[in-house]
């Protein structure tokens, strides 16, 4: 039983390693098998399909990697508009990590994925969606408070986030 959780593990990791990296249509099955060191067939037990296993794949970049950062740089111990740059400036230094890593920009996996499955991948384009909704929420409410602290007529702080 515990090889099977860690053959899961590993290809959740691979897949979103490997959405970070490319395109969802550049993104092949056997490449995420090789890179989670586990048969095809495996994959298949887990997941009914590629877009499954993506899906799960995003979720779990969401819970291990974007949430927790989102957690620690927009925490209400900071000023809210250093939350706002001090998340800034950890996913510049990501993308310069991954720059050195891969020889090129990745962009942010939610962003980049969003607009290549907006309508092709209904399943993804819904998870992605709410991603988006969590993330577009911690601006806005590092925007509200800031307005608040500095007696700033509210405006639309979605709009703005």
């Amino acid at each position: 039983m515990g090889r099977q959780s860690e053959a899961r593990k590993r290809l959740l990791i691979a897949g979103s390693n490997l959405l970070w990296e490319k395109s969802y249509h550049a993104l092949t099955v056997d490449e995420v098998c090789a890179l989670a060191e586990v048969r095809k067939g495996s994959l298949y037990h887990f997941f009914p399909s590629k877009s499954a296993m993506v899906s799960a794949a995003l979720q779990r970049f969401w819970t291990t990697i974007a949430q927790p950062a989102y957690h620690k740089h927009f925490s209400e111990l900071n000023p809210p508009l250093a939350r706002i740059q001090h998340f800034l400036e950890w996913l510049r230094s990501s993308q310069l990590e991954k720059f050195r890593e891969h020889g090129k920009v990745l962009g942010w996996p939610f962003l980049t994925l969003g607009g290549e499955l907006a309508s092709s991948e209904p399943e993804i384009s819904e998870i992605l969606g709410r991603i988006a909704a969590l993330e577009t929420w911690y601006f806005e409410f590092a925007i509200s408070e800031a307005m608040r602290q500095n007696q700033i007529e509210a405006s639309d702080t979605r709009a703005t986030a």
